[in-house]
């Protein structure tokens, strides 16, 4: 059954916060991302993103690509493999609009 998620790229580099120079820097990495549509997908494993740190740091990288027009979803591991489907599904209906 496909559920209707248009190929996007893997591990692609998202935002432009700039230098002091003016040379464009990535704000983050994204798992997955669709930059026509400006929606960028994080797949966060439980031993890479649970301290509290990382999440601060995760967050606020998401903030600053949210300012900058990207809409961003972000599933837990765990999410993923309990319901591979309905996280796809949520990505479909997103960039479906």
């Amino acid at each position: 059954m496909s559920i209707g998620v248009p190929r996007g790229h893997a591990q692609y580099a998202c935002g432009d916060r700039g230098s002091s120079d003016g040379t464009p820097r990535s704000i983050t990495v994204a798992d997955f991302a669709w930059p026509d549509q400006k929606v960028a997908v994080f797949c966060d494993g439980w031993k890479h993103h649970h301290l509290e740190e990382r999440q601060a740091s995760d967050q606020a990288k998401r903030d600053a690509m949210r300012a900058d027009g990207w809409t961003v979803m972000a599933f837990w591991g765990g999410e993923i493999v309990r319901d591979a489907h309905g996280c796809a599904s949520r990505i479909a209906e997103l960039l479906n609009k």
